[in-house]
């Protein structure tokens, strides 16, 4: 029950800080194709980006432009969301907004320390309660 109550102040407090910059109900519906705003890129679950500049033609053309690394031992194991050209990547206990075209750190939250069991995410919801 300890961790179900740290995780909820964990995404009160993030939902929080970033009020402002989240995403219009509306276009989770009908997302630009530009944007990646949900686990699956959008609700039709194909996790397939509309983006056309990369072919097959020019794939082996492509370098890499900008690195981020985030300073922890934890690997990013969420698919990033991508909202107005910001990225939100998350471990456990952390979550970053970078500017999607220089990887600048816009902020950084870090929860405080704690005895909960870290064993990653990959962006869906999974809470485990203990047996009582």
């Amino acid at each position: 029950m300890r961790t179900f109550v740290r995780i909820a102040i964990f995404i009160g407090f993030v939902g929080a800080r970033v009020h402002g910059q989240g995403a219009d109900p509306k276009t989770l519906l009908n997302p630009p194709a530009d944007a990646w705003l949900t686990y699956h890129g959008d609700y039709n679950g194909q996790r397939h980006s509309k983006l056309t500049q990369i072919t097959p033609e020019n794939i082996g053309r492509l370098k890499q432009v900008w690195r981020f690394q985030t300073g922890q031992s934890q690997v990013i194991k969420a698919s990033p969301i991508l909202v107005d050209g910001v990225l939100y990547v998350t471990t456990p206990d952390n979550i970053w907004a970078i500017n999607a075209r220089t990887a600048a750190e816009l902020w950084h939250y870090e929860y405080p320390a704690n005895d909960a069991f870290h064993i990653g995410h990959r962006g869906r919801r999974s809470i485990r309660t203990p047996s009582i």
